[in-house]
């Protein structure tokens, strides 16, 4: 999505006009925002920042997710809520898209020794308001996991387009065999696992969903990772990046969470150690995942991993993958075949 710096200079005249702000004497493009685009603002004494949209976004997704900020900010000042304009609206459109201002959050991205711990318990701490949040109705646009469709429309496409061979002149096939580049090959003859993985966790959801013991529901974040938490001191202080959020079974938020700071890159699998320490970091920190449900963890990541590579391969077959990054793809399905010796 490339702006011009007249379109550019514009929005931020509207953005003027709109808010009670200060003279804004500086604008840096901020990275991140793999949904939208994200600039820093800076005024004479103050710093915000504006975010747009990406074009398929919708209002009726929008309001629904600074309802949301707006009461976790309330309970978590970590959780930025977006600033209101003069007419008391908090997000305006412009050339169909999304513009909102939003506060400067302090900090850096989480990473290095001990960042797991500090998010582990930051969770808990997120999840024990999530809970208690009073509208659990469907978010517009972001289905719950446990009602995914499994990309059932583009299934059959997928399968043709993993058996079909370098040479050949199937358009689907080709723009694989193009993009996926040096992975290709690997990734096409893990066809039957991603068949078979599929069938079995599309009975795996179900079969939670029909329990006698329902799991735990509140608001996941559902990207919480170390680029979009900040930290100071050791503290976290700002979870940004609430583009996905909505109610579900907090499970897939943890294990999401016990994934993206425990996972060992270079092995393609789960570093055991960093993994309880943070189970029991959250648990300490009054999560309200009951210990019962930890024995989810790791089927719920092997759940997640699938579905990103499905969507990765529905991205390729159909066309609209805006980054392949089939290294990573490829790196999901050695982890989910790996993942499934593993125990917590």
């Amino acid at each position: 999505m490339h702006l011009s710096m007249d379109t550019i200079h514009h929005l931020l005249e509207l953005i003027q006009f709109r808010y009670e702000i200060e003279p804004i004497a500086a604008v840096q493009p901020l990275t991140g925002g793999e949904w939208k685009r994200l600039w820093r603002l800076d005024g004479a004494q103050t710093v915000y920042v504006v975010s747009l949209s990406h074009p398929t976004t919708t209002e009726a997704s929008v309001a629904y997710e600074h309802r949301l900020l707006r009461y976790l900010h309330a309970h978590l000042p970590q959780a930025p809520a977006p600033l209101l304009a003069r007419d008391g609206s908090s997000y305006f459109v412009h050339q169909g898209r999304i513009v909102c201002l939003l506060p400067w959050m302090p900090g850096e991205m989480a990473d290095g020794d001990g960042a797991h711990l500090a998010a582990a318990r930051f969770l808990a701490r997120f999840h024990r308001v999530a809970v208690g949040y009073p509208d659990l109705s469907p978010r517009p646009g972001v289905p719950a996991w446990r009602e995914w469709d499994w990309h059932a429309a583009d299934w059959p496409a997928i399968q043709s387009m993993l058996s079909t061979a370098p040479e050949t002149r199937d358009p689907i096939g080709q723009r694989f065999w193009q993009s996926c580049g040096e992975w290709a090959a690997a990734i096409a003859d893990r066809g039957q696992q991603i068949a078979q993985e599929r069938s079995y966790f599309q009975r795996w959801i179900a079969d939670l969903a029909l329990s006698d013991h329902p799991l735990t529901t509140g608001l996941l974040h559902d990207d919480f990772h170390g680029g979009n938490l900040l930290v100071m001191d050791g503290q976290v202080t700002a979870l940004l990046d609430w583009d996905g959020c909505h109610p579900d079974w907090l499970l897939f938020d943890l294990s999401n969470a016990i994934w993206e700071f425990c996972s060992d890159d270079e092995n393609h699998t789960l570093s055991l150690s960093d993994a309880l320490a943070c189970l029991n970091a959250y648990a300490a920190a009054g999560g309200p995942i009951p210990e019962a449900e930890f024995d989810l963890i790791l089927p719920a990541i092997r759940c997640r991993r699938l579905i990103e590579i499905l969507t990765a391969l529905r991205g390729i077959a159909t066309g609209a993958a805006w980054d392949e990054s089939p290294d990573y793809l490829l790196h999901n399905l050695i982890a989910l075949e790996n993942l499934r010796t593993v125990r917590l």
